[in-house]
């Protein structure tokens, strides 16, 4: 036989019962390697014919008596056993390698390099990113400073101490300006219809901008100029007081002229309407023709009257303080969830980290549970090798037993005297190699808990590298 090399040794088979023999491995083998084929004997007696080949053989006293060479049916046998003997071969080879791929990824060394070794890397990225992060958050501090030192000037210089006023909601606000629209809108359109021919298709398109026109200035006079009555300044004052005088006088004289201008409707055309009531605005302001005038005049001026209010109450009375102190609370507010979103990214990367280590371990504790099982599969394969060696070579010598017999029987003269001896099959028993060691011995228990410990105390110093307002190195928050 040709099978032989390195690591390789012979092993001589002797003629011996074949039922003596189990026909299974005794090793058990796991699903993906496999099994050796089995050996038919007698159908590779019938394939190869040979009762018939001794016979005719025999006949013809071939060999002859004192012949050394095996004939070409023996030759035969044991070529077809070199073939059964190469497949068993390959077939240990590849159930082998499967095994050492299996072997190979159950890396229990490498996963308790990586619990112990990782770690540390871990530890180093987040104090990375919290440096990473400490600069643009210093970006954003520096901005709030700002911010906070706009907010000082603006109390210093205005002689302001107190808190912000609690404004009123949006909706509140929005919803003011639009009853004060509505309900002037709604008794002008009212009152207005009562005098024209067209009814309320001709009132409404008249009146459309006037609850606007009453309410936006009025808003506008008390909200730009009104309010500077707060600021210690004289001139502020003089302003803020000129400008609620000019809003009483625009609540009073716009509402007048829309009764006037009501009252003329009811007598002449309304391009006249106009113009006789501005006259009449100038010459007789309160001489109104009824009481439907006087509700409408007392109608608009309290829509006039609400959006003055509403302009004093949209946000803090006194000018630009809510800007100022807005700006200041969204440059706080940008630095705090800026600072909570790099504390969420740093907690983020430590549980990946920790989940990376946690399986890890959960490799490495398969694999050592794995790989002693694998390597004793391994050498069970070694083992049941030998003993396919052992089945085929009986094999053989069971064919040739079968051919020599009827050789025997068929000729006259004497059989040679090798056909005397027991017939010996020799196969080259390959050594399959080893997986490896037995695993990684050191221990792993520990080793995740000492990970965690690590890591957390990691993420807790990376944390502290990005302060709060108030614990700002060498600055402090302003109070």
């Amino acid at each position: 036989m040709d099978n032989k090399g390195a690591g390789a040794r012979t092993l001589p088979i002797k003629n011996r019962s074949l039922l003596s023999r189990l026909s299974d491995p005794k090793h058990p083998y796991e699903r993906g390697t496999e099994r050796f084929k089995p050996i038919d004997t007698d159908g590779l007696a019938r394939r190869l014919q040979l009762e018939a080949s001794g016979t005719r053989d025999g006949l013809a006293e071939h060999p002859a008596s004192d012949s050394d060479t095996e004939t070409v049916c023996e030759r035969e046998i044991r070529h077809e056993i070199d073939r059964l003997w190469s497949d068993a071969q390959q077939s240990a080879r590849r159930g082998f390698e499967a095994y050492l791929g299996r072997f190979s990824s159950l890396t229990t060394g490498t996963d308790i390099d990586i619990l112990v070794g990782q770690p540390k890397v871990v530890s180093q990225t987040l104090r990375e990113n919290a440096r990473q992060y400490l600069a643009e958050l210093e970006a954003k501090y520096d901005a709030y400073q700002a911010a906070s030192g706009n907010l000082a000037e603006f109390r210093e210089r205005e002689r302001l101490s107190r808190p912000e006023h609690r404004i009123l909601p949006a909706v509140v606000r929005f919803g003011l300006l639009l009853l004060a629209c509505v309900l002037d809108w709604v008794v002008n359109a009212s009152y207005f219809a009562g005098s024209d021919s067209a009814g309320y298709a001709g009132a409404i398109p008249k009146i459309a901008s006037v609850p606007i026109v009453n309410v936006v200035i009025s808003f506008g006079l008390v909200f730009f100029l009104g309010r500077q009555i707060l600021r210690p300044f004289p001139s502020a004052k003089i302003v803020g007081a000129a400008g609620f005088g000019v809003g009483g006088l625009w609540v009073t004289g716009w509402n007048l002229g829309i009764a006037h201008w009501r009252d003329e409707l009811t007598k002449v055309a309304s391009d006249d309407a106009a113009k006789l009531a501005a006259q009449k605005l100038l010459t007789a302001p309160f001489q109104l023709d009824g009481m439907q005038s006087w509700a409408l005049f007392l109608i608009g001026s309290v829509a006039g009257i609400l959006g003055m209010i509403d302009a004093w109450w949209w946000e803090d009375p006194y000018p630009q303080f809510s800007r100022v102190l807005g700006a200041w609370a969204h440059a706080r507010d940008d630095f705090q969830s800026f600072r909570i979103w790099c504390v969420e990214q740093l907690q983020g990367t430590a549980d990946e980290e920790l989940a990376a280590l946690k399986d890890a371990l959960r490799q490495a504790e398969q694999g050592k549970m794995r790989r002693p099982e694998l390597t004793k599969l391994a050498i069970g394969l070694q083992e049941d090798l030998e003993l396919h060696a052992h089945r085929l070579a009986e094999a053989g010598v069971h064919l040739l037993s079968i051919y020599r017999e009827a050789n025997g029987k068929a000729r006259k003269t004497s059989v040679p005297d090798r056909f005397r001896r027991p017939p010996q099959i020799v196969l080259s028993m390959p050594a399959l190699g080893e997986l490896g060691e037995m695993g990684d011995s050191r221990q792993i228990e520990g080793l995740l808990t000492s990970a965690i410990s690590s890591v957390g105390d990691a993420l807790e110093e990376s944390c502290s590298q990005l302060p709060t307002l108030s614990e700002w190195p060498g600055r402090g928050a302003p109070a």
